[in-house]
This record gives C-alpha cells, structure tokens and sequence, in this order.
C-alpha cells in the first residue's frame, strides 16, 4: 500500500464547515455548507485546454463567483504533481483563487498507461473522499475538464446540493472541437468576457454538434451510433430533446467516508455513493448547460450509415445497461436556443414511442455492482499498470469487497476467460481457421519475411495489439521489434507511441503494424498525423498498405461468449454458441477459401505495414 500522502491543503486558515445535511427550509444552514468542485485535469495538451477555454466558463459571474456568494466553496484539482505549477501560474488561477479555496490532491499513483476512464474515476473517488475525510459530508460537484458551462449553471447545481439533494444526473452535449472551441475562446478573448448566457451557448452547441450527436439522431435515416446511449429529436431549429439512457453524476452528497469504487464515474460511481436515492435531474439547458468538447475525429470508429431503429438501439444497450439506466430515459431533455416551438409536444411523443420500442426489445437488465464492463476494465488497467511495474491496487481499491478484490476469483476469470479465447480463436498469431483475423495473421508473416532490414536474435514485442502478437506469426524473421498502431483510437495511439519510444528501440529495425477496423479507409491524414508524431525519432524506409475483410463484431461475439462462460451463466453462453453456430462455418469457409490480397490503390485500405529504422539522434529514453 502506498503511504505518502497523496493531496496538499492549500486552503486559506478559516473555520471548517459543519457536517450537516442542508435543509431547503433552513437559508442559512444552506448558506454555511460547504460545497467543493472536484476538478481531474492532467497532461500538457488537456491543461492548456482547459485553461484556455473551459475554466474561464467556469469563472462567469453565474458560476464558481454566485456559488461562493451562496455560501463557502472550493475547488480541488486532481492533477499530476508535475502539472500543478502550469495551473497555478496561469492567469485563470488568480482570478480563481481570488473567488473561493483551490486546493489539489495529486494522482500520479493512479495513472496507467491505457484506460483512462479507470483513472479518471478513482481521481473523483479521491477527492470525494478527501472532502469526506476534512468535513464528514461531502457535497461535491463533479466535473471533466472538457466541460465549457453555460453562465449559471454551477450555482443552480450547487443550489440543488445544498437543498438537501443527494445525487444529480445531468446530460453533457459534445460540440466538436475544431469548430465550437475557437469561438468559445474568441468571445473571451475578446474583452475578457467569460459569460456564456445558456441559450447563447446553446445556439453555438445547435451549430457545431459532434458527429456522435448527430449520428444518435432518431429522426433520421442516414447515419447511426454503434453506441447510441444518449438519443436525439430536433424540434425546430432552436430545439433539440434527448432521451438519456447514462447521465454523467453532476453532484454527489455523501455521509462519512464514500464506498470503494465499484463502478465507473458516469456508469454509477455516484448512485452507488448514494444508495437508494432517487437522482435530481438537469433537465433543462436555461438552468444547467454542459459542453463537452471532443475533436471531431474522437469515436469515429462508432458512427456508421444507416437507420437507427429502436431494434438496433436496444441490441447495443442490452450488452451493458443495468435498470439504473433504463430509468434515466424517462426524462425528457430538452436543450434551447428560444422558446420551443408548438411541435415541441408532438416531438416528444415520438421519442416517448421510440423509447418504449426500445425497452420492448430490452432483457434483464445486468446488475450495477461488479458490471462486466468495470472488472474488465479494472483489470485492463491494472494489467497496463504492471507493464510499467505498479503492481500495488491505490487505497481507493484496496478495500473494496470481495466481488472486485479477490485475487483468487479474478485470477480463475481470467484463467478461463483466456482458454475459452482460445479455444474459439486460436492462440495470438496462430489464429484459428474460424476466426475473423485468421487471414490477417498469415498476410501479416508473408509479408516479414525476407526483409533485409532484419537483423538475428530475440524478437522484442513493445505493444500488444486486438490482432494478437504478430512475432509469432510462422516465418517471421527474428530481431524485429512489431507495434501494433490503433489509429481509430488516437489516445490508445499516443500511449503505444510513447511506450516504445519510452522502452528505447537501440538500433535495431521496427515494424509499425497500423490499422483500423471494420474496413475503415486509412485517411492521408492518419498517416500525416503518424508521421509527424515519429519522425523525430524514427526514420520511415518502406510502407506497404493492404486490405483485408474484418468482422470487429464477430471478435465481440466471442468475447461475449467467454464473458458468459467466466460470469457464471454457462446455459446463456450455450445457447449463444448454439444460435451462432452458422457464422464460424461461414468464415471458416471464406478463410479457406478467399486469402488476403495486397491492394496498394485500394479506396478501402485497412491497414499499413510501415517498416522503420531509429534515428541516431533520437533520445530513446525521453517520452512524448
């Protein structure tokens, strides 16, 4: 267990707030308590982010200053310890601390290399267990570092906490960045204006959706989410409605020390804080307003052509949701620019239909504590942990009950989990015949061998990628040191980027395996974006593209599957395999028969074998 203390008080010397719970009847109980915003920020690229565009949104009069007006208030930044002088010399941070306490506690021991929603949600758990730990209640405000607010939007939520509400849902709106963030910071830029009235910000969210908004859109026909969580209905042009199926916890109101992390911060960290609470909703831009910005290529990988239906929707949801989320939808959200226009009633009726087909198509629902999806992730980040040698869980894991915690259980999870994998795929390069990327493996060696580049000895594997190792393919040459290159997820990219160069290549020649999914055409400007980030250390030689067919979701049908097995619900597992019985002989039969081609001009290139030598003056040690 680490024991160096993990947070610093920087608050100024003034009385401590009475642990209380706030009464709506009792102004001035209200008025003494205490209400802190737990900030996570970390890393150069999201702090100047933040600095530049999202923080000052949080300092226009209707925010953090009317919410310190109400009563005392802080924020505490849950940040790296390297990263804490860039926020306190910024210019936004006197302005902040001139209006209420700034505190930080530190992260660096959560940090792993991948899955970051894991540390993100053990950062939160943290600093509402330090305001637990100093005030015995904790009444915290939950917020990304990605979120731009709507002028009044902090003091109406801390408002509802201070009234006595112990869990606060709200919708966040994702704007795409390369657009909407410009205009943010030329209107505060302007005149150092940083007041953002909500209708204001919503005519520029209405202007600038994400493609994953307009991809979640029910009332079209083109365009759909492979993770439509969050659906969508244009009213007028100065109104947009959702339905929610996973709200982010704006607020939380905890008694004495929270419970250990069972579940992820926006999945139901918060309700599991709170227990049986029946959650405050924002459900309404003119009082509460979030804008999460996201570059415009972020979960380009989830939007696809065609029809969302009600049946697609529920086949995605039904693979994680749990009745805590089935219960958000029956809010109605409604984000405006104007006063709605009379089709406003009408519109909602349609999404109140297209809702109820949804859950006529939904199961059992899964349970909220021990979800498939947080132990898997728990576990993924704990094993990135272990490649850079953190081996220990931090305090906020440690005591966690037996269903998360226990090594044994854990260890036969994946003990079976990885047989049946196996069994049904085959062993990392060395796929089996029925597996979707059996032909990618054997291309994959083809094209090794005989390189001239190669040199004799071990080969070195720097990163895992989905396809398996790719040194084991038959015949490939020894020496060689092969990354597999996610470029559909830019921030898993950057992190294998920074592990090799971090792990120090020597002299010896590198392969740059660099793919995307589902036939996902690789943009020049994937490659522009490669090449810039490795030139300086790495010297490109030969690129050779090919295509390929990939079925991502038979992959996730077979994960499934083993998911089912290690879950203890063999029956469901056996009748999954029954009823997919047909698809493994398909592909087993298109395997044998349709091997992969090389396709150098082929629109639909998947993936890039990118051979590659270090440069001499490159500093192997240093990271991105």
């Amino acid at each position: 267990m680490q024991t160096e203390s993990t947070h610093t008080a920087e608050r100024p010397a003034r009385p401590r707030a009475t642990p209380m719970n706030a009464g709506g009847a009792d102004p001035a109980a209200a008025a003494r308590t205490r209400v802190v915003v737990i900030a996570p920020v970390w890393g150069r690229r999201h702090i100047e982010r933040f600095l530049a565009v999202v923080l000052p949104t949080w300092l226009s009069p209707g925010n953090l200053p009317a919410m310190a007006g109400d009563g005392p208030a802080a924020v505490r930044f849950m940040t790296r310890r390297s990263d804490e002088q860039r926020i306190r010399t910024s210019r936004q941070f006197e302005t902040l601390s001139g209006i209420c306490d700034v505190e930080f506690a530190f992260v660096d021991d959560l940090l792993a290399p991948d899955f970051v929603a894991v540390t993100l949600t053990l950062a939160l758990h943290r600093g509402v267990a330090i305001e637990a730990d100093g005030h015995g209640t904790a009444r915290c405000l939950l917020l990304n570092s990605d979120f731009a607010l709507a002028d009044g939007a902090l003091a109406h939520a801390a408002r509802q906490l201070r009234a006595g509400a112990k869990l606060l849902l709200a919708p966040s709106l994702r704007v795409t960045e390369e657009t909407a963030a410009p205009l943010l910071q030329e209107r505060l830029d302007a005149a150092r204006v940083n007041c953002w009235p909500p209708r204001e910000m919503a005519r520029l969210a209405l202007d600038h959706l994400h493609h994953t908004v307009l991809s979640s859109r029910a009332d079209q026909a083109w365009l759909r989410s492979r993770n439509a969580h969050q659906l969508y209905w244009r009213v007028d042009e100065n109104t947009l409605i959702a339905r929610a199926f996973c709200m982010f916890a704006l607020g939380v109101t905890v008694d004495g020390p929270p419970p250990p992390v069972a579940a992820y911060c926006d999945f139901g960290m918060g309700a599991l804080m709170t227990g049986d609470e029946k959650p405050v909703v924002m459900d309404n831009s003119d009082d509460f307003l979030a804008l999460e910005i996201a570059s415009e290529d972020y979960e380009d990988f989830f939007t696809h052509y065609g029809e969302p239906t009600p049946r697609s929707v529920a086949a995605r949801l039904q693979e994680w949701t749990t009745d805590f989320h089935r219960a958000q939808a029956d809010h109605t959200i409604v984000v405006q620019s104007a006063e709605p226009g009379p089709a406003l009633p009408a519109v909602k009726a349609v999404s109140d239909d297209f809702i109820a087909g949804v859950r006529a198509q939904l199961g059992p629902a899964h349970p909220l504590r021990g979800h498939p999806n947080w132990l898997g992730g728990l576990e993924g980040w704990r094993r990135g942990r272990r490649a850079i040698g953190l081996d220990r869980d931090p305090e906020e894991l440690e005591a966690a009950g037996p269903e998360q915690q226990s090594r044994g259980r854990l260890g036969l999870v994946r003990t079976v989990r990885k047989a049946i994998l196996r069994l049904l795929v085959g062993a990392p390069g060395a796929r089996a015949l029925w597996q979707p990327y059996f032909g990618l493996n054997h291309a994959a060696g083809r094209m090794l061998r005989g390189r001239e580049a190669c040199v004799s000895g071990p080969t070195k594997l720097l990163s895992w990628d989905r396809f398996g190792a790719l040194p084991a393919c038959a015949g490939a040459p020894a020496g060689l040191q092969i990354i597999g290159l996610d470029l559909a997820h830019p921030v898993i990219l950057r992190h294998q980027l920074a592990q090799l160069r971090a792990a120090g290549t020597g002299a010896a020649p590198v392969v740059l395996f660099a793919y995307k999914e589902d036939a996902a055409p690789i943009l020049p400007r994937d490659f522009t974006r490669l090449l810039e980030t490795t030139d300086s250390w790495l010297r490109i030689e030969q690129v050779q593209r090919f295509s390929m067919p990939l079925d991502t979701a038979a992959e996730r049908a077979y994960g499934r599957l083993a998911d089912h097995f290690t879950l203890r619900r063999p029956l469901k597992a056996l009748g999954m395999a029954l009823a997919g019985l047909p698809y493994p002989v398909l592909l087993l039969a298109r395997n044998l028969a349709r091997p992969v081609a090389g396709a150098p001009e082929s629109p639909k290139v998947t993936a890039m074998l990118i051979s590659a030598r270090p440069r001499a003056a490159a500093g192997a040690g240093s990271a991105l």
